[in-house]
């Protein structure tokens, strides 16, 4: 009895068959169709982002990175809406860096104290002597403070994760308008969360623990603190960019390797962003009101990242 099998079944081609295991491999990196940043639905800061990010030429990739920050800022103080969630962030490192201050001064002096008492007068070049415990003492001190401001920096960035996620969400919305779709729609939300503080948390250890031993840089006379500025100054940025792109990556279900690797491959563009964002929280004091700027240009910048250049045209 004859079966109709071949009749019924129709055959793949190889061809065929790869355009949907790449779509399939999309959806699950963005979540979204390719991005035009031309698009007139999509607001001006995600142009400029995509537009940076889609430019062959490295120096304006790496200038469009720079502004992005600046742009950022624009966008938070026509947004009122979100300042509530990017006062929050702000006040907790604020406070975190402020308690550390407290403990952490007073506890270097004492310790440097019982190493090194400050010389008595006896001769007259014993004050060359004071001059020198004075310089030691300043050192420490400022050394003291770089890393109160990195501890706090660390773990307010973990403790306000909570916040940024809140507040790069509202911004990703704002950016994406009517293109917005919610890659965690119906995700329980405590795992979602603690898988992004301890994200949050990776990176701010990868970065202190590179960036405190360079602190010996310094140390070596002439060339040290060149160095240091130059070498922390590129570290800098690249971390920078991770940490603050960090979490609209996460949110869209991006591993932690390919992170890295995204941020790292798209340096021209990264580093931009990362410098301008290191620059704008260099300004003492008012850099912890400057860190919600950073979740809103980071979440513009991730988006802009997860776009397949052959497709966001």
């Amino acid at each position: 009895m004859p079966v109709p099998v071949m009749e019924n079944c129709v055959s793949v081609k190889p061809e065929e068959s790869q355009p949907m295991v790449r779509q399939e491999h999309r959806s699950e990196i963005t979540h979204y169709k390719p991005l035009n940043p031309d698009d007139e639905r999509l607001h001006p800061l995600m142009r400029h982002a995509l537009r940076g990010y889609l430019t062959p030429s490295s120096w304006r990739r790496g200038m469009s990175g720079l502004r992005v920050p600046l742009k950022a800022a624009t966008f938070l103080i026509k947004n009122p809406a979100l300042w509530p969630w990017a006062i929050a962030p702000a006040l907790i490192n604020f406070a975190i860096f402020v308690s550390s201050l407290f403990f952490s001064l007073p506890a270097a002096s004492q310790t440097f104290g019982s190493l090194w008492a400050m010389p008595e007068i006896v001769a007259w070049y014993h004050y060359g002597l004071i001059a020198l415990w004075g310089v030691v003492y300043l050192l420490v001190m400022l050394l003291t403070l770089v890393l109160s401001y990195m501890v706090a920096m660390m773990i307010g960035g973990v403790i306000a994760s909570p916040f940024n996620d809140v507040l790069s969400e509202k911004t990703e919305k704002l950016l994406l308008g009517e293109l917005y779709q919610d890659p965690q729609e119906g995700a329980p939300f405590l795992p979602s969360l603690l898988k992004s503080m301890a994200s949050s948390a990776a990176v701010a250890l990868m970065y202190f623990a590179i960036m405190v031993p360079m602190l010996l840089l310094h140390f070596i006379p002439g060339v040290g603190s060149i160095a240091y500025t130059l070498v922390g100054g590129l570290v800098g940025g690249y971390f920078m960019a991770l940490e603050y792109s960090d979490t609209l990556l996460e949110r869209r279900g991006t591993g932690f390797k390919r992170k890295l690797n995204l941020v790292w491959q798209e340096r021209s563009y990264t580093l931009g962003f990362g410098v301008g964002t290191s620059l704008m929280l260099a300004i003492p004091l008012i850099n912890f009101f400057c860190l919600p700027i950073a979740v809103i240009a980071g979440t513009a910048v991730g988006t802009a990242l997860l776009e397949d250049k052959r497709d966001a045209q």
